[in-house]
């Protein structure tokens, strides 16, 4: 029987594996599906595209069983082979059947990490908010039983509070770095959500907790900031030269996103995937690309390793796409149709990769997208747009969006300062190459730090950071106390000449970020 999937969400177990739950109606009734309860089942459950199929007669392979998460109550399908749940397991919150989106854990998600604010030790509590508690309702702290009740879980609540306290052992254990530290906190936020409590024993590591990163921030300062940004390794003319590959008849990397048209030569799937990922090994040791360019391309080619080649997928404006060349499904269509390019039947799947390494003469709905994304349309007053119809270049076109957005965020705080923004686009030659230059201006806004303050860069433009990082030069612009600087600059290479402050003699239209691309 084929069913429509009228809802897909996706969530991470305790091992990073992304499992997948499933809204469908059977007989006018909605159900959900859960990949994780057909792991032994894997013939009950079969997903094609938006379809789900299951195995016919229904009664035959699968039960109905009601559910209880913070949300309310829920049916589900299970294989016959799943015990019905209990009356006490039926009232604990779950999170394998969320009703809502969970964001899976990655580094492509440009939903800013929490961050701490400097000179303060953080307490249980504030870890707590600090892992996303807050961000998602509903408190954990509000449900902090007494220490002297009793709590009698499941053994799925046992296992998960097994997971948050080894999380905790880790953090407690190992020196992480803040990033590495601020991701911990996220995860274990997340599963203290779902677990809908907190133990005695678990608030006992988190105070340990406290007490070692307070210790640790006082011992390293921003060492592990500085680390992570190393502007020796900040190199965006290699992220073009190495987009550049895809438009280049005499590469590999352009027939990924292209026919095969070589003259003399017929497409072979196991020949060309093994000429591809000797390509990517080769042209990645050459060229410093982002992380997130490199993991999306990696995914999208597919590499045979530990995990499951089918179940890997690579991301593009928020959402995953499971197409790669080396997966089972396109070496069956390749088997089907014999010396035909992908393209031909995944043509909807290698647009939407190309889409996201390259600015094609589409930047204003690009930015449209992000702040109608960002509901913020209606907090700037129509927006300027000059010299962007005819903008072309290659780049990692998510992470562009990810740390516009944080730009964006950064802006609507200071909406005080009005509403009104400009942005436009430039395409310079220069001794030195071709620029790209993007200029984002909150009109009439001025900074009322001087631009060298250090905390002007954190909350959102600390995420922009990240993101613009070996994607593209980073400068902002500013009228500000400081008489001798009106400009810093954030991200470049110590190499090109560029100082990290400068004081320019050009009209100042308001705070302007300046991103410079290279071609």
């Amino acid at each position: 029987m084929e069913i429509e999937i009228v809802k897909h969400n996706q969530f991470t177990n305790k091992n990073g594996v992304i499992l997948d739950n499933y809204k469908i109606f059977l007989k006018g009734k909605g159900l959900w599906l859960s990949s994780v309860d057909f792991e032994k089942s894997k013939d009950l459950l079969t997903v094609k595209d938006e379809i789900i199929i299951l195995k016919e007669p229904i009664e035959k392979y699968y039960s109905i069983s009601k559910r209880k998460n913070k949300n309310g109550e829920f049916s589900v399908l299970l294989p016959l082979t799943i015990n019905t749940p209990s009356e006490n397991v039926l009232n604990e919150p779950t999170a394998t059947y969320a009703t809502k989106k969970t964001e899976v854990l990655k580094d492509t998600s440009d939903k800013p990490l929490p961050t701490k604010k400097s000179g303060k030790a953080m307490s249980k509590f504030s870890i707590l908010e600090q892992a996303g508690v807050k961000s998602y309702g509903s408190p954990v702290v509000e449900k902090i039983p007494s220490q002297s009740t009793p709590y009698q879980s499941t053994s799925g609540t046992q296992d998960k509070i097994a997971f948050i306290i080894s999380l905790l052992d880790f953090s407690e254990k190992k020196k992480v770095d803040s990033k590495t530290r601020e991701r911990l906190f996220k995860l274990i936020g997340k599963e203290l959500e779902n677990a809908g409590y907190v133990s005695k024993e678990i608030l006992e590591r988190l105070e340990r907790v406290e007490g070692k990163i307070g210790t640790q921030q006082k011992e390293t300062g921003n060492k592990s900031t500085e680390k992570d940004f190393n502007l020796n390794d900040h190199k965006p003319e290699d992220v073009t030269a190495f987009l550049s590959l895809f438009g280049s008849n005499d590469h590999p990397f352009k027939y990924l996103v292209h026919d095969y048209t070589i003259p003399n030569k017929v497409f072979a799937l196991g020949d060309f995937c093994q000429k591809i990922k000797k390509a990517f090994k080769n042209e990645t040791k050459k060229y410093s690309i982002p992380k997130y360019l490199h993991a999306r391309l990696k995914s999208f080619i597919g590499f045979d390793n530990k995990d499951d080649v089918d179940n890997k997928k690579w991301f593009f404006k928020g959402k995953s796409n499971s197409f790669s060349f080396c997966s089972d499904k396109v070496k069956e269509w390749c088997s089907s149709n014999p010396n035909k390019h992908p393209i031909f039947g995944f043509e909807e799947d290698i647009k939407l990769f190309k889409e996201s390494i390259k600015v094609e003469k589409n930047l204003e709905d690009l930015i449209n997208y992000k702040l109608a994304e960002k509901q913020l349309l209606t907090d700037f007053d129509n927006p300027e747009y000059v010299n962007l119809a005819g903008a072309t270049f290659y780049t990692d076109v998510d992470a562009l969006l990810s740390g516009l957005g944080a730009v964006f965020n950064a802006i609507r705080q200071r909406k005080g300062n009005g509403n009104k923004l400009k942005i436009t686009f430039e395409a310079k030659s220069t001794s030195k190459g071709r620029r790209k230059i993007l200029k984002i201006t909150h009109i009439r806004s001025r900074c009322k730090k001087k631009l060298s303050d250090p905390e002007l860069l954190g909350g959102d433009l600390k995420d922009a950071k990240k993101f613009f990082y070996k994607l593209c030069d980073w400068s902002i612009v500013a009228d500000n106390p400081d008489t001798e600087c009106n400009k810093i600059n954030i991200l470049f290479n110590p190499s090109s000449g560029i100082h990290p402050k400068e004081k320019i003699d050009e009209k100042i239209e308001g705070f302007t970020h300046v991103l410079t691309f290279y071609s």
